[in-house]
């Protein structure tokens, strides 16, 4: 008997070494699992990218779709405007600027699109919906909402007045619930639909001098990434699409509204 186990001991305490030497080089083989994932992913990536630039895929028609721009009269919102237009879209420009909404009508009609200006403050809830009612009523039904307008005062946080705070956050934020509220029921009956969110950069990093303005864009983050996946979940078949665009800095007439006394029309970045 302990002859058989002096004979299994050889086997035995080989078989405690290797596995010994396999602990050991565990990190080493994890590391290089981790590494073919990694290259099997980029060289996959790659080659998708070349088949989508052989073969693009084809974009969505937008022709003879009903577009609602918040702050359509300027800035972004103008160029979104005129883009849409070319595509044959048919376009309620929104904006507390009538005057700036009516010369946008006006380049909508030049290139014989049909477009209507709206005026509306997009903070007052009661504003939106009669802003709604007439765009049903000359349009039709929205299918493409895209919540552009924003205002952006740049100074210290502890400059800014409880008014301000306020006031942007209505306009930045709470406009963009409004909107959705009017206009996402109709969407999901219609069973089509597209809702576009302007963020911006300083949503995902914050800026000196823009405290509540950061504030305010990464709110419209969580509130469109959580409005994604809710669509996604309690409404699987339906062809409701958001998109979150987030444009960095660039050199524009900044209009502010005229109850921020304290910000003045001016020349910045925004």
């Amino acid at each position: 008997m302990q002859k058989i186990e002096q004979e299994n001991q050889p086997a035995w305490l080989f078989r405690f070494l290797l596995s010994a030497n396999l602990l050991i080089f565990q990190p080493l083989l994890i590391t290089l699992k981790d590494l073919f994932l990694v290259a099997i992913k980029v060289i996959y990536y790659i080659l998708e990218l070349i088949y989508l630039t052989i073969s693009p895929p084809k974009e969505k028609d937008l022709h003879g779709e009903v577009a609602v721009v918040t702050g359509g009269g300027q800035g972004i919102g103008l160029e979104l405007v005129r883009q849409l237009t070319d595509l044959g879209v048919k376009i309620a420009v929104w904006d507390i600027n009538k005057q700036a909404a009516d010369e946008a009508v006006r380049e909508i009609e030049a290139k014989k699109g049909l477009g209507i200006a709206v005026h509306v403050d997009v903070s007052d809830r009661l504003s939106i919906q009669k802003a709604v009612e007439v765009t049903r009523t000359e349009l039709g039904e929205v299918t493409l909402l895209i919540n552009n307008a924003g205002i952006m005062p740049c100074k210290l946080l502890l400059n800014h007045s409880a008014t301000d705070v306020e006031r942007l956050f209505n306009v930045n934020v709470m406009s963009h619930y409004w909107t959705i509220f009017e206009f996402l029921p109709r969407m999901l009956s219609l069973g089509r639909g597209h809702i576009v969110c302007m963020c911006s950069i300083a949503g995902i990093t914050g800026t000196p001098n823009l405290v509540p303005y950061c504030s305010s864009k990464f709110a419209l983050k969580g509130l469109m990434d959580g409005l994604f996946h809710e669509l996604r979940l309690q409404y699987p078949d339906s062809r409701v699409k958001t998109t979150r665009n987030t444009p960095t800095y660039r050199r524009c007439w900044a209009r502010c509204s005229r109850s921020i006394d304290s910000c003045p029309e001016r020349r910045s970045w925004c």
